[in-house]
C-alpha cells in the first residue's frame, strides 16, 4: 500500500498563445501616479472575449461564464471598497480558482472528445484575473474587466 500523499496536479492546459500573452497585459492595480490602463476594458477585453469565443461551442455557454460573474459580483458586495474586508475574505475569494478548475474538468473525457463545460482559455484567463487581485479596488476592477469581457463576448455571438 502506497502511504505517500499526493497533492492535486492540476490537468494540463493548452490555452491559446493569444491568451497567455493577453494575460499578461492583466493589471488591475491603479494609484495616484498610475492610472488604470484604457486597453483594461477596451482593446484587451475584446481580444480576451474573441479567444474565449474561438474555441469549442460546446463549452464557454454564456450561462456558464454568468455563473461565475455573478459570483464576483457577490464577492464585490460582500468586501465593498474596505481593505479590511478584502483580507477577511481573500482565502474565500482565492477558492474561485477550485470552482473553475472543477468547472473545467466536469463532463471532460478526452478520450471521447469531450470537454468541459469551460475551456482551457477561460480556465487560464479567469485563473490570471484571480492572482491578480489583491485588493477590494482592484476587485472592482476584475470585475468591471470581466463585465466587458462579457459585453464584447455577447456582441460575438449575437
Amino acid at each position: 500500500m502506497n502511504t505517500q500523499s499526493r497533492s492535486f496536479q492540476p490537468p494540463t492546459l493548452s490555452a491559446s498563445d493569444e491568451l497567455k500573452r493577453l494575460c499578461t497585459q492583466l493589471d488591475f492595480a491603479s494609484s495616484e501616479n498610475k492610472p488604470l490602463s484604457p486597453q483594461l476594458f477596451d482593446k484587451l477585453a475584446s481580444n480576451i472575449a474573441s479567444e474565449l469565443d474561438n474555441r469549442s461551442k460546446d463549452c464557454n455557454k454564456s450561462t456558464q461564464i454568468r455563473r461565475f460573474y455573478d459570483e464576483l459580483v457577490g464577492w464585490e458586495q460582500k468586501i465593498g471598497s474596505d481593505p479590511k474586508g478584502f483580507e477577511m475574505n481573500e482565502a474565500f475569494f482565492r477558492m474561485l480558482k477550485a470552482k473553475v478548475a472543477y468547472a473545467f474538468g466536469r463532463n471532460r473525457d478526452e478520450r471521447k472528445g469531450k470537454v468541459g463545460l469551460v475551456d482551457d482559455n477561460f480556465h487560464n484567463w479567469f485563473c490570471a484575473c484571480v492572482d491578480k487581485t489583491h485588493s477590494a479596488e482592484e476587485l472592482k476592477h476584475f470585475r468591471l474587466h470581466f463585465e466587458a469581457v462579457l459585453g464584447f463576448l455577447k456582441a460575438l455571438r449575437g
